[in-house]
């Protein structure tokens, strides 16, 4: 055992032996309270420790406020913590007088003296753990009565300076507030006012505001909260950084005013009333930057049910969706069957996809932004007949978007721009319409080789090239199998020229039969085909046609149980 280790042991020792020798603990005192006074009736109160400066709290209206050592506001819920634990803490075990407070931590205590309005101080001096870390040791003003009190009251009472100062930075609620105002690093200002119940944009563009986006970004701003307070003019010097942005809010005729920035250290930095705070940096990616951020920047407003009817264009690919009760169809440029889980990622995409900064207000002039020749466009009608258009236009590298109910034009990222609309319809790319667990027969034709599987009730055969029975495990591989390679790709538009490579045939309950085939174009791409007369092909990688399906059917030989 290490030296420490045995200092610690011995000290615990020391603590034990001095319980016991003051004649052991009793029982729970039975309702016993620790101090008796009103929370209401408390003015002001002070906590003292041996390590740090006096802290000095006193009553102001409805809060409290912070007089010593610093002027400012003190957390309301902090401070009612304490006087609620003094005044309504049961003692949990009573130890008695005792001649030396040394082994219970009360030598150099940390001393809370609460001032009722009328009446005597209070006074807590609240010292160390039992052994068990379960309690805290207190003694009652200043005598030698140690108590000891549950765990979690000597913690409420156990207070530091940065715990009972505010570190909420802004003190007026959301509903107060009226106006609010962005000041950027370039000077561009936005600014929105309340009008009744709604939010409307004055700058830098007179336009109707999105209260949901207000109203959020206003949670955000009133709920800031310091991880850290810079307090020296040293410290305050180091700390400082250039300003990027000024908000002001606005509340019946007063203003608050905060600037943000960040630290050469990297922290980020709120600047309010003279108190200079530390925040997380990640927190100024949800504050507001522009007009962009008080508008609904979703280009469809985040709908995306009840549609019936989709028709994009981009590329020179034109393509029309529609409805029939649950079912989508791609109607241009095929008529195709289309692939429900990619026409609900096409309407999520639209619908929640946003426009980034606001380059420009009513009355823009769509040529100057590419969209009188749209690089992609997208018109979304619903079951009420209404249509939805978004409109994505490119000048050089740069990508910019317009939509139905907007009156203005948004910046877009090259990436979301690209991505926005498929380069392919959205056909429904799987060859085999039938499950695994339907299946009954299985045939692969491949240069001049035919392999049949069948399932039926004395379980799994193959009945060409050889008669032999199957391991579950490796009829279900294979099928499986078969089924996986005969779907997905990108959609191709015309058949593959030339003669097929393999054709696989699937028989389902009921006898449905599915055909496809597996090519290899001229142009050395691999093509799959529905078989007869060939259809809905898809580009996939060569080997899959090549290889891949050859690896398939030499795993079958080799499961195949003599």
């Amino acid at each position: 055992m290490k030296y420490g280790r045995l200092l610690a042991a011995a000290g615990a020792l020391a603590l034990l032996a001095a319980v016991y020798l003051v004649g052991g603990e009793p029982e729970k005192m039975a309702d016993e309270r620790l101090l008796a006074f009103a929370p209401r009736s408390v003015r002001a109160l002070t906590l003292d420790r041996p390590d740090a400066p006096l802290i000095a709290i006193e009553k102001t209206g409805d809060g409290w406020r912070m007089v010593r050592p610093l002027q400012t506001a003190a957390d309301k819920g902090e401070v009612e913590g304490i006087i609620t634990a003094a005044a309504s803490a049961p003692v949990e075990k009573r130890i008695g007088p005792v001649a030396d407070l040394a082994p219970f931590g009360l030598d150099r205590p940390v001393t809370v003296t609460i001032l009722p309005t009328d009446g005597d101080p209070a006074v807590i001096r609240i010292g160390g753990m039992n052994p068990d870390q379960t309690l805290r040791y207190l003694a009652v003003g200043d005598g030698k009565e140690v108590v000891a009190v549950g765990r979690s009251v000597g913690a409420a009472l156990f207070r530091n300076l940065f715990e009972l100062r505010q570190k909420r930075l802004v003190s007026v609620t959301v509903d107060a507030v009226d106006r609010v105002s962005v000041e950027g690093d370039a000077g561009v200002v936005t600014e929105v006012e309340r009008v009744g119940k709604e939010w409307r944009l004055i700058r830098p563009y007179p336009l109707p505001a999105s209260r949901e986006q207000v109203v959020a970004t206003l949670a955000v701003l009133t709920n800031l909260e310091a991880s850290g307070f810079y307090e020296t003019p040293e410290e305050i010097a180091t700390a400082r950084p250039s300003v990027t942005r000024r908000i002001r809010l606005g509340f019946g005729g007063k203003e608050i005013a905060l600037d943000t920035g960040t630290a050469p250290n990297g922290a980020g930095i709120v600047v309010v009333d003279g108190l200079v705070a530390r925040v997380a940096p990640d927190l100024f990616d949800a504050l507001p930057e522009g007009p962009g951020d008080f508008l609904d920047l979703r280009l469809l407003g985040g709908e995306e049910e009840g549609a019936t009817r989709i028709d994009y264009r981009r590329d020179g690919l034109t393509v029309t969706l529609m409805r029939d009760a649950e079912r989508w169809q791609v109607t241009a440029p095929v008529k195709e069957e289309a692939d429900p889980n990619g026409v609900e990622a096409l309407l999520h995409h639209l619908a929640w996809s946003e426009g980034g900064a606001l380059v420009a207000g009513p009355g823009f002039d769509p040529k100057a932004f590419g969209l009188d020749t749209p690089f992609a466009e997208a018109t979304v009608t619903d079951r009420p007949g209404r249509s939805r258009t978004v409109t994505v236009g490119r000048r050089g590298e740069n990508y910019f978007v317009t939509a139905t109910g907007w009156s203005w034009v948004a910046a877009m990222k090259r990436e979301e721009a690209e991505s926005l609309l498929p380069t392919s319809p959205p056909v429904d790319r799987r060859f085999f319409r039938i499950d695994a667990a339907s299946v009954r027969q299985a045939t692969v034709e491949r240069l001049g080789q035919r392999f049949v599987v069948e399932s039926g009730e004395k379980g799994f055969r193959m009945t060409a090239p050889k008669q032999a029975l199957l391991k579950d495990e490796a009829y279900h591989r294979f099928i499986w199998g078969l089924l996986e390679m005969a779907h997905g790709g990108d959609y191709a538009g015309k058949p593959p020229a030339g003669m097929a490579l393999a054709t696989v045939e699937v028989i389902g309950e009921g006898g449905t039969v599915n055909r496809v085939a597996f090519f290899r174009a001229a142009d050395g791409d691999g093509y799959i085909a529905v078989d007869r007369p060939h259809t809905r092909p898809v580009r996939v990688d060569a080997r899959l046609v090549t290889t891949g399906l050859v690896e398939t059917l030499e795993l079958l030989m080799e499961s195949i149980d003599e």
